[in-house]
């Protein structure tokens, strides 16, 4: 949620939280205690969803932290694959071009040239191990870019149910808005008698401010 989200929701909840101490005033079939519940209801949905929202966002940072590792590893072994290429005396000039460690970390780039190097490099990789390179070497980097093709997907789901999240917030505010007006006038001829109750009412229903940056007068 964004933060004018989260303030409108806030507003929502304080209303709810009004409407358990007061329902009792209202009869069991009266209108009051209709709208109440309606209320109560779209606060629920709205806290499930921002509850998903906050659980995607912890699970995507995990996971770039966890690519950024799988990057790192495969940036080190690159990085020792391109070195020993360029001195070997085994391999054609086309050969080596296929085993050129990209110069930055770009995730892109250095993903892409890495299922070069396992693709170019498993037909080839006696002559590598010749040079005293690890023979499980290119085992490990697919290890590495099969654990990162499953983290991406997981991201790219994570991003999809955030949005698809977000789309289900406005019918939600929506009918929890249309609750709260339909609510002022039964509130105010409810208890106006109590300038207590109406008082804690108007502090609850108002609609959140966010400070606005004061405009700048043109130059004359």
């Amino acid at each position: 949620m964004t933060l004018l989200e989260q303030d409108l929701l806030k507003r929502l909840q304080n209303c709810g939280v009004f409407g358990t101490t007061h329902r009792a005033a209202f009869a069991p079939s009266s209108r009051g205690r209709a709208l109440f519940d309606e209320l109560a209801g779209v606060v629920t949905e709205l806290e499930t969803i921002q509850n998903q929202q906050i659980a995607s966002g912890g699970g995507a940072i995990g996971s770039t932290r966890a690519k950024s590792t799988i990057l790192g590893e495969l940036w080190r072994d690159m990085g020792a694959i391109d070195e020993t290429a360029k001195q070997m005396k085994t391999l054609t000039d086309q050969q080596k071009g296929f085993f050129v460690r990209p110069a930055t970390t770009r995730e892109v780039g250095l993903i892409g040239a890495a299922r070069t190097f396992i693709q170019e490099g498993t037909a080839l990789w006696s002559k590598f191990v010749a040079y005293e390179l690890d023979a499980n070497l290119l085992v490990d980097m697919k290890a590495d870019l099969d654990e990162y093709d499953l983290i991406y997907g997981q991201q790219q789901g994570d991003r999809q149910e955030r949005v698809g999240a977000t789309t289900e917030l406005e019918p939600l505010f929506e009918r929890g808005n249309a609750a709260l007006d339909e609510m002022r006038p039964i509130i105010k001829n409810k208890f106006k008698n109590d300038a207590g109750i109406l008082a804690a009412w108007a502090s609850v229903v108002r609609y959140p401010q966010r400070v606005k940056m004061p405009k700048v007068a043109p130059p004359v």
